[in-house]
């Protein structure tokens, strides 16, 4: 087929295509989105924006995704980064991807790296036509990839049909906002664009009998030129039909294999549906070329074109099309291909009560979960309802469903198919156990008790397997160690919650009506005798003794008991791993992350070692661990530092859609709020977290505090782990200022408390001594404990304390002075605009002038004044036409951090494009020059 015949018509859209292939050059990416209909000249148009990318100086990527590779992961991307001459992603590169399919994120963040580097020395072009068809994980990757190199000089072309459920769509929902994304619908061709191929293609114009045909095609170019190379109108059945009307018996046999076996094959799967060795189709093969049906790479057999395919396999009669899927599936199953490869065949003819087939498709979801779980949902849940019909087996089937959906991490499907089973069908004790046991790991992960709670005592477990009932009795009890009962101090369960959990679970009713909880851990031992944690044999089962672990670890965390909480944790994870694979096993990276939270309480340093060598951290946890560096920053006081990690997370709630612990994430920027001084941020996240689910008492009472209204010192729950020693210390630093001695005093037992359950740890010591140094007048104790506990913050606040109190006598003002330069130093190293601000305004009263450095974090969240210097310099040099590579040499920066700058500038100022940054710039009134 001549390709300018093909394109007549296109001016507008290859036009359209090659500004955004220009504006990428220059670094200003996009993503270009083709749809249309079947036939319609999506491969056409994509093939002129390769031939022009070329010569504009890309290196290009480009594949074809089939309609098998739903089966096999990054099948769709992998080809486009390899294709060529000069692949984009070398072979060693290219191979070592392969280990981490099953770490989507991970994936994403390596391929990001690469293309990063690569889009340093030319610009990229990667192209998937036919996307429609792409696997489920080069669809998630691209997410990832498209918004990751926002600020490379990159162009993505995707190309797909018209449907109702568009991969595309997925990818450009996530990037909308960051990139511009340009859509092409390209519509039937007009009739002048018609004749114009019919006269390209024949070598002169079409009289009016051909022209009359022609318009039968709709201005769809594919039929057109099938029309032309035919002869006759009509439909294309018809038309194929014709075509083969001469074709050998064994020509018909090879396409009609070939489109049952899909759009691309090999010749030796045809041969064996026709019951023949592969040399014997080689006239065939030859014939079918011929023909214009078919093409050969050498290795597959593809057919020209889909719709050729589509329409032979319409002609083959419904009966011999069944028979030749189920003839090719056996084959699959019998010589070791594995059932995967046999699942879809297995579709396409299987029917409700076809259990041999729903157990292929349950083998195939199986095999394919580790790797391609979204695949794995497909071919379960069709597995489901071919056994709807028999009561013994659906139970059993519907388990599988949402153990797949769980891992699949789809968790509220998995919640939703859960409840329809367990209503709907009957099913045994110990199957509704092992259901309701698949959901609570992620429940008591994601703080949902109430829920855990209610599934764990579902009365439909009565009677299950002791092993079934111990574990769910251990999650009813976990559901309110840290449950939503009231707090009034670092209390422990109370006497019924303990007295219910102690027993084999029956009473839901009686668990869920706990009353509130007080004290503050005098009764540690007691309770967890009461609670039957203390009493939980390890020798019994080992999930549910690591769920004791659990519990005894989470009691010890709501006590403000972090070393005992802390051993607890690794304890259960030690139990764990002998178990992992047990339905309703704790997760054991969530283990681990709670582990080492509690160590940070009462040594930052050992945690941080800890998360650098953390055992359990994969790419489907990235989000709590990111959470936890956010964290231990926090502790370590360094606000710039959690609050990026913090917002990492945020990002990776997005990329993952999963929302779940976004609530804690949001707890950590409110308290970077607090100490920035900006009670009004503070507020906006707090409010976030509860939109998320999570309820901030202990920041909402410092807020309240620190604005005039003195609040209950409500004590931290388990799953917000706030950093109690530094809030306590904030409200003891209040109450002194406000001269309210009795809270000061209140204030200094709490800690006391705190203090003597973690001897050696600076933190809670220094923050005890901060208070009964202020309550005597002498806090510098509290500067000598803290300087080498890696706490600045709290350590900055007792610096401040000490020096505010040194002013009051005449011989102590020369260290007073130097104690409140120290603090401001350190506020402003760690970006705590508001203790720095506070030590400026001592300093004032006193006499002393001091000049402020630049805020680390400028105090605004968007706009021309939330750019650090370095983003504005970026700006200024792109606005005024600049490339990244000129900006770069300009800087002396390389290409990649111009980029990465660039991005931020974008989000900060709300554009997508130069256009528009250049706008933005101009708006301010500013050049490179100022």
């Amino acid at each position: 087929m001549n390709q300018r015949a093909a394109l007549r018509g296109r001016s507008e859209e290859v036009a359209a295509a090659l500004r955004a292939l220009r504006a990428a050059r220059d670094g200003d990416p996009s993503v270009l989105v083709v749809h249309g209909e079947p036939g319609i000249g999506k491969t056409a148009l994509v093939h002129a924006v390769v031939e022009q990318a070329g010569r504009l100086g890309y290196a290009v990527g480009a594949a074809t995704a089939r309609d098998g590779d739903r089966l096999a992961p990054l099948s769709s991307l992998g080809p486009a980064l390899r294709s060529g001459p000069r692949p984009l992603v070398g072979s060693d590169d290219f191979l070592s991807l392969a280990a981490l399919n099953d770490q989507p994120l991970w994936l994403a963040e390596r391929l990001a790296a690469l293309l990063s580097a690569r889009s340093d020395t030319e610009p990229l072009l990667v192209v998937v036509d036919d996307f429609q068809w792409s696997d489920p994980l080069s669809v998630f990757v691209l997410r990832l990839l498209t918004a990751r190199l926002a600020g490379s000089r990159m162009c993505w072309l995707l190309a797909a049909r018209n449907q109702a459920h568009r991969p595309a769509d997925a990818v450009t929902e996530a990037v909308e906002g960051v990139l511009p994304v340009h859509r092409i619908d390209l519509a039937p061709l007009a009739g002048d664009a018609v004749l114009d191929i019919a006269a390209d293609r024949l070598g002169h114009p079409a009289d009016a009998g051909l022209a009359q045909r022609l318009a039968t095609a709709g201005g769809n170019p594919f039929l057109v030129t099938q029309i032309l190379e035919d002869g006759t109108p009509g439909g294309l059945v018809e038309a194929v039909r014709r075509r083969l009307a001469a074709a050998s018996p064994e020509c018909l046999a090879l396409l009609r294999a070939g489109a049952v076996l899909g759009g691309r094959f090999r010749l030796g799967d045809a041969a064996q549906l026709g019951g023949e060795p592969p040399t014997a189709y080689a006239d065939a093969l030859a014939e079918a070329i011929a023909l214009g049906m078919l093409t050969d790479d050498g290795r597959w057999l593809s057919f020209r074109h889909d719709l050729l395919r589509q329409a032979v396999y319409d002609g083959i009669p419904p009966s011999a099309r069944w028979s030749m899927h189920r003839s090719f599936a056996d084959h699959c199953v019998a010589t070791g291909r594995g059932a995967a490869e046999a699942a879809p065949h297995i579709l396409a003819t299987a029917a409700e009560g076809d259990h041999e087939a729903a157990d292929v498709l349950r083998t195939a979801a199986l095999d394919l979960l580790a790797t391609m779980s979204i695949t794995s949902v497909t071919f379960i849940r069709q597995a489901d309802a071919l056994v709807a019909d028999d009561r013994s087996r659906s139970p059993e089937f519907g388990r599988d469903v949402v153990r797949v959906l769980t891992v699949a991490h789809q968790h509220a499907q998995a919640r939703d198919f859960a409840d329809e089973i367990l209503r709907d069908r009957p099913a045994s004790a110990d199957q509704a156990a092992l259901v309701q046991l698949l959901l609570a790991p992620r429940l008591w992960a994601a703080g949902n008790r109430s829920e855990l709670g209610r599934r764990a005592a579902d009365p439909k477990t009565a009677g299950a397997a002791p092993a079934l009932r111990a574990r769910l009795t251990a999650y009813v009890a976990l559901a309110v160690t840290d449950g939503a009962a009231g707090r009034t101090g670092e209390g422990e369960p109370a006497d019924a919650v303990a007295a219910e959990v102690g027993r084999d679970g029956e009473s839901a009713e009686a668990v869920g009506a706990a009353p509130g909880r007080t004290g503050e851990g005098e009764r540690a031992d007691a309770v967890g005798a009461e609670a039957g944690w203390a009493g939980q044999s390890e020798a019994a089962d080992a999930v549910a003794a690591a769920l004791a672990a659990v519990g005894r670890a989470e009691t010890a965390l709501s006590g403000g008991r972090y070393a005992e909480a802390a051993a607890h944790f690794r304890r259960a994870r030690e139990i764990g791993g002998t178990a992992s694979d047990e339905t309703g096993a704790p997760d054991l990276a969530q283990l681990e992350i709670r582990e080492i939270a509690a160590t940070a309480r009462f040594d930052l340093d050992a945690a941080f070692a800890a998360l650098a060598s953390a055992r359990h951290a994969d790419s489907w946890h990235a989000i709590e661990y990111a959470w936890l560096r956010a964290d231990l920053q926090l502790g370590a006081g360094r606000l710039n530092e959690a609050r990026q990690d913090a917002e990492q997370a945020l990002h990776l709630a997005a990329d993952f859609a999963d929302h779940a612990f976004v609530g804690r994430v949001r707890a950590i920027l409110a308290f970077v709020a607090l100490a920035r001084g900006s009670l009004g941020e503070a507020r906006k996240q707090m409010a976030e977290a509860a939109r998320a689910g999570t309820e901030l008492p202990v920041l909402t009472g410092l807020i309240d505090d620190q604005e005039g209204a003195p609040a209950a010192l409500q004590s931290p729950r388990a799953a917000e782990m706030p950093w109690w020693d530094e809030v306590l210390a904030r409200h003891a630093v209040i109450a002194h200022r406000r001269g309210n001695l009795e809270r000061l005093a209140e204030v200094a037992e709490r800690l006391d408390r705190l203090a003597a359950r973690h001897p050696g740890a600076a933190g809670p010591a220094g923050a005890a001594a901060l208070a009964h140094g202020l309550l005597s007048g002498h806090p510098q104790r509290a500067v000598d404990l803290l300087t080498a506990g890696g706490r600045d913050l709290l350590l900055a606040l007792a610096e401040e304390e000490a020096g505010r109190a040194g002013l009051v006598t005449a011989d102590g003002r020369a260290e007073a002075v130097g104690s409140l330069e120290r603090a401001l130093a350190r506020y402003e190293e760690l970006g705590a605009d508001a203790g720095a601000a506070s030590v400026l305004h001592t300093l004032h009263q006193v006499g002393l002038r001091r000049r402020r450095r630049p805020p680390a974090h400028p105090r605004q969240e968007t706009g021309w004044a939330a750019l650090t210097t370095m983003e504005r310099k970026v700006a200024r040099l792109i606005a005024e036409g600049h490339s990244n590579r000129s900006a770069a040499a300009e800087l002396t920066l390389s290409p990649n951090t111009v980029a990465t700058h660039l991005r931020a500038t974008y989000a900060k100022l709300g554009v997508n494009s130069r256009i528009r940054l250049a706008a933005a710039v101009n708006q301010v009134g500013v050049t490179s020059a100022d």
